[in-house]
Order: C-alpha cells, then structure tokens, then sequence
C-alpha cells in the first residue's frame, strides 16, 4: 500500500475537501466556511492523501486551551486502512503542541465506525446531547479526550 501523506490544507485542496463534507455531511459545511477555518490562525484543516489522490482531510479548532475536533472524513474507497486515525493522531499532536490540554468532539450515535475509532484511540464517552443533529434530527454522543504528553 502506497504511504499517507498528511499535511496542512492548502488552497488546491479545497475542492476536494468540499466534495467530500457534501458527500459526508449533512448539512455540510460551505465552501466560505472551510476556508475561512483554513486561514484562522485557531483553525487546522488537515488534508490527507495517497499516491499523489486526495484521500480525506480532517478540521480541528482551538478554543483557549481546549480543541473541538469538527469533522474528520474519507473518502469511502480509502475508508478502514488507518486514514482516519492517522489524521486524527496529527489534530491530537497539533492540539498538544500549542498547549491545548484536553479536546472535545460531537458525533452522530448511529456512525458506529466513528463511534469505534474515537474510543480506539482513547476518547472517552461523556454523555448524549439529544437532538444535536439535523438532517436528520439525531443525537449526538459527546466524546473527550485529555491531550498528555
């Protein structure tokens, strides 16, 4: 299997990300919105690929000296090979070197597989935020996560 690359997002990668929250989420994210996450200085927008094709990317933000992780996608031909977790593990290094001490993410409770790689990499289940999601309405298992050396 052909190596990850995981870097920061530049702007060649925005059409691809776009593509893929429209296909992942609901509702997604804009174009305007993405970038606008790229270029802030709290944001990280992460962009993953193998052999040279776009493979997903993954959007972290600081909030003091918390880390919401926001969205982590793959493209479905990519999907169980240790992308996700790859992006996952860099927003967590990311998170620790500019001092973030713990982090915090929202996921659907029907995404098993989402569900299943944040526990596999030591996120802990917090609670349900009930009706969290729209598109449709469902709830949302709170996840956290102390970030330690």
């Amino acid at each position: 299997m052909t190596e990850l690359e995981i870097r920061a997002a530049g702007a060649a990668d925005m059409e691809d990300i776009l593509a893929l929250e429209k296909l992942c989420f609901r509702p997604p994210w804009t174009a305007a919105s993405l970038a606008a996450e790229r270029e802030d200085p709290d944001g990280l927008l992460l962009a993953a690929s193998r052999g040279g094709r776009f493979a997903g990317f993954c959007l972290m933000h600081r909030a003091g000296d918390q880390a919401e992780l926001y969205q982590i996608a793959v493209r479905p031909e990519e999907r169980r090979n240790g992308t996700a977790l790859a992006l996952l593990r860099r927003a967590e290094a990311w998170a620790r070197e500019n001092g973030m001490t713990e982090a915090f993410l929202e996921v659907r409770v029907s995404n098993a597989p989402a569900v299943g790689l944040y526990g596999k990499a030591g996120w802990r289940r917090l609670g349900v935020r009930k009706n969290y999601y729209v598109e449709p309405v469902e709830d949302a298992v709170l996840c956290g996560k102390e970030l330690k050396e």
